[in-house]
């Protein structure tokens, strides 16, 4: 595999991997973009995107096609990555576009993408946030899918009947709490206390004042893991809880904040849900797990696993078309569902 990371002014400037000799069987390399964040305020999620594309390339490479991968940094600019897709196309000649991650950035390539007929695989967090483009092709979890899990497990499984809703002061934090409220509702449950919070917690206690009084058998916090765990903590220690049942995103997934959680509060008072992306125990997590550990020399979390499995399935599909764009989005189904993702175009 020949990775190269570029800024948008200085193609090919560092190259990560030197290509081996190829086979000579090979019958052609085909050219891919990454648009990624790999400097700013999302520099750690644009790197562990990046991860996902280089275990899913490993993955499909083959001695028939291999696949050439141009990462361009585009520092959260709007006009350098506008600029980052002409010089993809133009200068690089990709067959397809992994990002912008993250997904937000999509609108500001909408008209780029359309006028220079590339396909272009995003990453929507949610139905709502995604932009009607036939040129995106769009793999996600979304919000309304995690949202969904929870409440049928919570109702059918863990038979909650009470909720509250305890949700960040965030466009992202209004969606899963709308999404959230909307589906207890259609099992006819009750929620009995909804609330926002700042990101800094500054306002938090008393939220959690309001959540003591009312009892909520079920309390859903739509937030990252680190927030989420503070908060937490917060009402083991100021109001009894009783066996509540905790829901948060697939945020939760994280090493840390299960030890912290695991070694700080007592399991028979807490019940801790999350909605899973993968399932620990399926065969395609532990395969990619393995995959993962032995490419990448480390330890998955959700979204190398989601970028993984939408790029591995679009490049399966970009290879049996020897490359070509036009027949990548023929063939391509138009609406996929999965239960753990969407996959659309």
């Amino acid at each position: 595999m020949l990775v190269f990371i570029s800024s948008s002014t200085n193609l090919y400037s560092q190259q990560m991997e030197t290509e081996t000799k190829e086979p000579e069987r090979l019958k052609g390399i085909i050219r891919v973009g990454c648009l990624l964040p790999l400097s700013g305020k999302y520099e750690k999620l644009g790197s562990s995107a990046l991860r996902g594309v280089f275990s899913a390339v490993e993955k499909v490479n083959d001695h028939n096609y291999n696949f050439q991968i141009v990462v361009k940094d585009f520092e959260e600019d709007a006009a350098k990555l506008r600029k980052s897709v002409f010089e993809l196309v133009n200068e690089d000649n990709v067959s397809l576009i992994i990002g912008p991650i993250p997904s937000s950035y999509s609108k500001d390539v909408y008209s780029t993408v359309a006028s220079l007929k590339i396909p272009t695989l995003i990453f929507p967090v949610s139905y709502n946030l995604a932009p009607e483009n036939p040129y995106f092709i769009k793999y996600s979890f979304p919000i309304e899918k995690q949202t969904e899990i929870l409440v049928k497990h919570a109702v059918e499984v863990v038979k909650v009947n009470t909720f509250g809703v305890l949700y960040p002061k965030t466009t992202i934090g209004e969606l899963f709490k709308n999404s959230f409220v909307k589906n207890v509702k259609k099992y006819g449950k009750e929620v009995k206390h909804v609330a926002s919070y700042d990101p800094d917690l500054s306002d938090i206690d008393t939220e959690i004042e309001w959540l003591s009084l009312v009892e909520p058998q079920g309390i859903f916090i739509p937030d990252g893991a680190s927030r989420s765990r503070k908060i937490m903590l917060k009402l083991k220690n100021k109001v009894y809880i009783g066996n509540t049942l905790f829901m948060g995103p697939n945020t939760w997934n994280s090493a840390s904040f299960q030890k912290d959680l695991g070694s700080r509060i007592d399991a028979e008072i807490f019940k801790v849900l999350f909605t899973d992306y993968f399932y620990t125990k399926s065969e395609s997590w532990v395969r990619f797990n393995e995959h993962f550990r032995a490419v990448i020399g480390d330890d998955p979390g959700f979204l190398e696993f989601q970028v993984y499995e939408g790029t591995k399935l679009v490049l399966d599909k970009l290879k049996g078309t020897k490359g070509s764009r036009d027949l990548l989005l023929k063939n391509i189904v138009r609406s996929v569902s999965g239960p753990r993702y969407n996959f659309k175009k």
